[in-house]
Order: C-alpha cells, then structure tokens, then sequence
C-alpha cells in the first residue's frame, strides 16, 4: 500500500501527483496556445473575429437557455421529459429572433 504525500498543495499517492501536475501543465499548455491563437486572429482580420465571438457567444446562450429550460423541469418534477424540448428550442428561437432584429445584426 503507497502512502500518500503532499507537496506544494497537491495531496495524494506519487503517482497521483504527477498526474495532477501533468494534467496542470497540459492545462495552462492549451489555454495558452489557445490565447496566442485567438489573439493572432484578432490581428489578422478583426472583423470576422468580432463575428464569430458574437456567433459563438449567441449559440452558447441558446444552448443555456435550453439547458436552463432542462434543469427547470428536473427541479419540479425530478423526470426528465424531452417533450418539452421542443417549446424550449422554439422560446430560445423567438428569443433569438428578437435579439438579432434588435441589434440589427
């Protein structure tokens, strides 16, 4: 049986250990690959960068509407009921409609 260990806040076996630090260099690794990336395609055409962060962002709010819609209905009748899918992705629609025409997008 390993004994655990705690070094420099981690807390666990050896091998435990240097998965979290593998897993928390990997990490920092991709967000940081991730921000050069970004950060270069805002430089090269910020334009469509801009359209594609509002694109994203707009799809990434349907998709917690809908979620939202989800969780609601769990939280009152603890039963997952897809029927309702449909009403939630037809608000999240209408929504986003609005929003658009709104913005003049």
């Amino acid at each position: 049986m390993s004994k655990a260990v705690a070094t420099k806040g981690f807390k666990g076996t050896p091998g435990q250990i240097r998965q979290q630090r593998i897993e928390r260099v990997g990490a920092i690794s991709i967000s940081f690959i991730a921000a050069i990336w970004m950060l270069a395609n805002l430089i090269k055409a910020p334009e469509q960068f801009v359209q594609v962060a509002i694109s994203g962002l707009r799809n990434g709010l349907i998709y917690a509407l809908i979620a939202l819609g989800y969780t609601l209905v769990y939280g009152i009748i603890e039963l997952i009921n897809f029927a309702h899918g449909d009403l939630f992705m037809l608000s999240a629609e209408v929504f986003d409609k609005q929003t658009v025409q709104s913005i003049h997008l």
